[in-house]
């Protein structure tokens, strides 16, 4: 259904249209113009309804509405009932009380039934609402509303033809989907052919829509006629003065192109009816097409093109509706569908609110909370996933409760309640199945592997994944192929059979590698590669039980900060116009929310300014040229990179084993290690008793001594021997171990920590350390020695604002005060003190310590640059926090730098130190690594960084940080040098022996 509106008719459209239009003048009658509608309530008495009424009421759960139509012999009247969120049963009844013909459209509870009243004497109508005999609403639950329209028609000598023809459509729509296929076609045809005799064109057009409905549920088998009849139903409502209709027509084709495998097809109806729509200026049904068509590329894994048309979509002026909450939805359904799974809590809850406060269609609404139950069983939340998809079930229609069945399976399955995953998986299935939707019984499929393989049933779960992947690649639907994939290569494992578990990881991970180029933004692609870590996990297990060491450390780096490791092989590119507009109105809603964190509507601006970064990290990517897919090391190559003395700790975790790769010029030694879960668990106690560590009370210190021994000894214990060779360990740490002060553990079998006997150098992968040195190969050193930045003004009670602290507005920051930094002035000063003479140095602090002048190039042109200064950390977008005050008091709407502000500054130090809590976190990314500050500052030029675990005390850090200057600046020790041996001077001083004063602060980047 593309092309040129004044296209020629179908020969089937022309027949009717033409019979339609020469017998029209004889038998038409402009029907009676409705009343304006009046609200009416529940009442145990019939109503009487007459030609012209127009009645809107609500309709409670066990209610029958019931009415009196009076006609006498040369009257007919059409009662239009149109559905405003309960799916209604239209029944008439004759004078004498035998049911006449039933309405109901199987279009779940939107769109409208309608049916004819004739013959003299007094009929009874009766309006209930459709009961699912698996809906449990209890009796007298609010359903939604209805409006009932009556049209008068007059009777002559072809109401025998009319009422036949009506009898033949009425039953046949009560009846598609459950009678027989050619019955219903074949009333179909009879109430064509008499509407055409009669020459209601309105009429006409419906029941072929109707009829295109009835083809539409034979599946792929009849999607050719499927879709013929609906052109003929646009090319009808077209000619009967409905435009509107024929283009929603056209939305209907596009979908069920899109059910029935054919998505290309589909988006090229979509382009051109969109196309058409843009230029028509109908906003709301555009709205609808391109929502459709960013879901489609959602399925077909084509992230970019999905968020671009949601973003349009989002973009238009259109009214608040039932339609733009689904929208809303289908965005935060791309956002899951790439693992960016906090991206798309914020929208569907918001999506899950518009919809209560519309009072939206109960059947529609499931389906939002059945999304939200995916955010919460992909966190692991199963209690709360499994209540969302309980709601989802109790709330759903017949048209939706094979989904919702789906997801309950689903949870049941990850929960391990096995039967009751059988009971919903299997009914969900042949719902799909009956409903011909191929797609949609593909992805069941997934979750009856999954199923199969629990019950320890190899044979049956890969030959369900066998068929879910073959449906896939047929329709090239690369994500369900990549699960399907996924739970073959697990099934494999699980049964030792592995050389077809390669084999299936393999082409697992070609699909997976395909699909993350598409979404435009470093952060939405490193989502992405997390929520298919498990293909890379699993080909590594398998390559290590196949004993291909070599292949399995090349696998593990290629799913290490692969988004970095794009970043920095590609090339800067200038803001666009709207990038700039998008960053203005970043910076207005931080203001409003900095100045009132917690007012109203606080909440529904962070969901706009967690949108907004999306776009504002997407134009950012279009701006600059595709970015090349970043060279991964080999095992021989990684082997290359090292240095005499070095050794590379490269650590894998998986589900089963971890493996520690210890790496050098000569040799790759390989050892198992514990689960992910264990070592996570070790992991975590060790920080955190790492940082309790600062209590003087002797179980505190136990305590850290403890959980860090029982860390080195989990990790580390294997290793004693080769560790003992090298002078400077190259640590690449993933998940919890990210986390880990290395500095602080024990070396295995004796007292000392690893920080007395080897220098320390974190790397977020071995592949990246090589594409920076490529990338700075041949820079010149910059002229100036050291900026630094110290001693901010953060609150409205800075003794620096004097007389003006009381009128100055105070910045809240969600209700916590930034204290005031006074030991950074006295560490900066102390800093220059160890350069030597004639070094240029630049120091903002205090008024002048301001985000402005960073962003304006104000550490640029520095071999060093300091910053002394608070942190914040906010999921993936952490802060470094300036001046908040002017001198004369003013507020600074923009007085935090944002670790996306980073990849746009120019900052070709060999250094940064960021002397301030926690710089060295953020939000963990599987596959990524801590997405924060570092990957900010390595793209915009430094060599290596000098970054925090903890919220670190002001007094120690500028302890260690002058102990640090001194021994690189006056002994000239390298960088990683001097920061062990400031770390092992202060870890000997009885006052800062504690971990928590000195391990805490890591190197990252170049070890050199």
């Amino acid at each position: 259904m593309t092309g040129d509106r004044c296209r020629p008719l179908s020969s089937r459209a022309v027949l009717l249209l033409a019979a339609a239009v020469l017998l029209a003048p004889a038998c038409r009658e402009e029907p009676a113009t409705p009343s304006p509608p009046t609200r009416t309530t529940d009442a145990a008495a019939p109503q009487r309804l007459a030609a012209g009424d127009h009645l809107t009421r609500e309709l409670h759960a066990g209610v029958v509405h019931r009415y009196d139509v009076e006609l006498p012999a040369d009257r007919l009247l059409r009662v239009i009932a149109l559905q405003q969120g309960v799916d209604l049963e239209l029944r008439l009844f004759d004078p004498d009380g035998g049911e006449v013909t039933v309405a109901d459209r199987p279009i779940g509870s939107r769109g409208s039934e309608e049916l004819l009243v004739a013959g003299a004497g007094r009929h009874r109508l009766e309006v209930t609402p459709y009961a699912d005999p698996g809906d449990q609403v209890p009796e007298g639950a609010l359903l939604g509303e209805y409006e009932l329209l009556a049209e008068g028609l007059p009777a002559d000598e072809t109401t025998p033809i009319r009422v036949a023809a009506e009898r033949a459509c009425e039953w046949a729509v009560a009846q598609s989907g459950l009678a027989e296929h050619a019955r219903v076609l074949d009333a179909f045809d009879r109430c064509s052919e008499g509407l055409a005799a009669v020459g209601d064109l309105r009429r006409l057009a419906r029941a072929e829509h109707d009829r295109a409905t009835e083809l539409g549920t034979q599946g792929e088998a009849t999607l050719a006629r499927h879709l013929e009849s609906l052109e003929q139903a646009a090319e009808l409502y077209a000619a009967a003065g409905e435009p509107h209709r024929a283009l929603e027509l056209e939305l209907s084709a596009s979908r069920a192109l899109a059910e029935q495998g054919s998505p290309e097809r589909a988006v090229e109806t979509l382009r051109s009816l969109i196309s058409r729509l843009d230029a028509d200026r109908d906003t709301e049904l555009l709205a609808d097409a391109l929502g459709m068509l960013g879901e489609i590329h959602s399925k077909g894994g084509r992230w970019d093109d999905a968020l671009n048309a949601l973003e349009r979509a989002r973009e238009l002026p259109t009214r608040p509706s039932c339609a733009q909450m689904n929208r809303i939805a289908q965005r935060a359904v791309v956002f899951r569908r790439i693992g960016a799974f906090e991206r798309a809590r914020g929208p569907l809850d918001e999506a899950i609110a518009m919809g209560e406060e519309l009072g939206c269609p109960s059947a529609d609404r499931s389906v939002v909370l059945y999304r939200r139950g995916e955010i919460a069983l992909a966190a692991g939340q199963l209690d709360e996933a499994a209540d969302y998809a309980t709601r989802a079930v109790e709330m759903s229609g017949r048209r939706q409760r094979a989904t919702t069945r789906l997801f309950q399976g689903q949870v049941a399955v990850a929960a391990g309640r096995l039967d009751l995953a059988e009971q919903a998986l299997g009914e969900a299935r042949g719902l799909y199945a009956a409903a011909r939707q191929p797609r949609s019984v593909a992805v069941c499929d997934l979750s009856l592997g999954e199923l199969a393989r629990r019950r320890g049933e190899p044979a049956k779960a890969v030959e369900i994944y066998r068929r879910s992947a073959d449906y896939a690649r047929a329709r090239g639907d690369r994500p369900i192929e990549a699960s399907a994939l996924l739970g073959t290569t697990r099934t494999h494992l699980l049964a030792g059979d592995l050389e077809p578990a390669l084999g299936s990881a393999d082409r697992a991970l070609a699909i997976v590698e395909e699909m993350r180029r598409e979404p435009s933004g470093r952060t939405l692609r490193a989502e992405l590669l997390a929520s298919q870590h498990a293909v890379y996990d699993l080909r590594v297990e398998v390559l290590m039980r196949l004993g291909r060491e070599a292949e399995a450390i090349h696998a593990c780096e290629q799913a290490r900060a692969r988004s970095l490791l794009e970043t920095l092989s590609g090339e800067a590119g200038e803001l666009s116009p709207r990038a700039h507009r998008l960053r203005d109105r970043i910076d207005g809603i931080e203001e409003r929310l900095l100045l009132d964190p917690e007012g109203s509507g606080a909440e529904a601006l962070r969901r706009e300014l967690d949108e907004l970064d999306v776009e504002l990290e997407r134009e950012r990517a279009h701006a600059r040229p595709a970015p090349p897919v970043g060279r991964v090391l080999s095992a021989a190559e990684i082997q290359r990179t090292v240095d005499p003395g070095d050794l590379y700790l490269s650590f894998h975790l998986g589900d089963e084993r971890g493996y520690l790769w210890l790496i050098d010029r000569q040799r790759i030694d390989s050892f198992e290690l514990p689960a992910r879960a264990d070592l996570e668990r070790l992991a975590h106690h060790a920080h955190e008793a790492a940082v309790g560590s600062f209590s003087t009370r002797r179980q505190r210190q136990e305590q850290a001594a403890r959980a860090l021994r029982q860390l080195s000894d989990a990790l580390l214990s294997q290793a004693a021997d080769r560790l003992a060779g090298a002078e400077r360990l190259l640590v690449v740490p993933e998940g919890g171990l990210l986390y880990v002060p290395f500095a602080a553990l024990p070396l295995p079998g004796g007292e000392e920590r690893l920080i007395d006997r080897h220098e320390l150098v974190i790397l977020p992968s071995v592949s990246t350390l090589a594409e920076q040195r490529r990338r700075l190969a041949g820079r010149k050193p910059p002229a100036g020695t050291l900026a630094a930045v110290a001693d901010p003004v953060f609150a409205v009670d800075d003794e620096r604002l004097g007389d003006l602290r009381g009128g100055v507005r105070s910045r809240r920051r969600s209700g916590t005060a930034l204290s005031r930094l006074p030991h950074t002035a006295a560490e900066v000063e102390q800093i220059l003190g160890l350069l030597p003479d004639g070094a240029r140095t630049h120091v903002l602090s205090g008024f002048d310590a301001t985000a402005a002048a960073v962003r304006g190039g104000g550490l640029s042109g520095y071999r060093y640059v300091h910053l002394a200064t608070h942190a914040q950390l906010s999921g993936d977008d952490p802060r470094l926090v300036f001046s908040l005050y002017a001198a004369d008091g003013t507020p600074d709407p923009q007085g935090s730098l944002h670790s996306r502000d980073l990849y746009d500054l120019d900052l070709p130090a060999d250094l940064v130190v960021l002397s301030a809590c926690s710089t060295g976190l953020g939000e963990q990314i599987d596959g990524e690594g801590l997405v924060g500050f570092t990957q900010g500052f390595f793209t915009a030029g430094a060599r290596r960084l000098l970054v925090s675990l903890w919220e670190v005390s002001d007094e120690s850090t500028a302890e260690l940080m002058r102990r640090f200057y001194e021994a690189h600046f006056a002994r000239g020790l390298p960088p990683a040098a001097a920061l062990a041996a400031a770390q092992r001077t202060m870890s000997r001083h009885e006052r800062y022996a504690a971990p928590f004063h000195w391990a805490g602060f890591q190197l990252q980047g170049e070890p050199r």
